[in-house]
């Protein structure tokens, strides 16, 4: 995933440096459905050709050690789930020191948030903030667990097919489409992320 602030493509790979990745890390794809990553133990509530671990991310714990995995990616997944608070700190639970997790999924401001009856929540790049030890303390927030402490790494957004051929054709500056997508709704259609796991 790049860092670029406006378009970037989708989260289909490693979150981290492959290079420096030993062998017999573990590596979760959740939630991955008919898409599994390669490399990746793909966990997932239904059973498929491509589920490794059959596992309802929402029954805790999870079939894993404490701290024992190094990578996480979650495409199109957390809308979904219902207990976003205990599913994020289960996540933090089994991530090692500076664990990165890879999120995408549609951003708050898309019809895509909306339309599929089985999303239950909007989420954004803000949302994650309140999963950061040091957000929660400066803005007095107690309803997450204290130890969970995820830093952001880095976000970025897709944007709507028609701001993407206006900024193809130059037809609208990138200080217009940073502007749009502050206020506007459908200018960005997808968000992904990397955390790390502060322990």
């Amino acid at each position: 995933m790049n860092s670029a602030p406006i378009e970037r493509g989708t989260v289909n790979g490693s979150v981290g440096d492959t290079a420096t990745i030993a062998p017999e890390a573990l590596r979760l794809n959740l939630g991955c459905g008919l898409r599994k990553i390669p490399g990746f133990v793909g966990v997932d509530i239904h059973k498929t050709e491509f589920t490794d671990v059959v596992h309802d991310l929402e029954k805790f714990p999870w079939p894993f050690g404490e701290s024992s995995v190094h990578e996480v990616v979650l495409v199109h997944v957390l809308e979904h789930i219902q207990d976003i608070v205990g599913v994020m700190t289960e996540l933090y639970r089994v991530m090692e020191p500076e664990g990165r997790v890879g999120i995408e999924g549609p951003h708050w401001t898309s019809v895509g948030s909306w339309q599929d009856p089985d999303h239950k929540h909007a989420l954004s790049e803000e949302f994650f903030h309140y999963f950061d030890a040091d957000f929660r303390k400066d803005q007095k927030i107690h309803y997450i667990p204290e130890h969970v402490n995820f830093k952001l790494v880095n976000a970025a957004y897709d944007l709507h097919p028609d701001y993407k051929k206006r900024m193809e054709e130059k037809t609208i500056s990138k200080e217009e489409i940073e502007f749009a997508m502050r206020h506007n709704v459908n200018v960005i259609t997808n968000f992904g992320l990397v955390l790390k796991a502060v322990k």
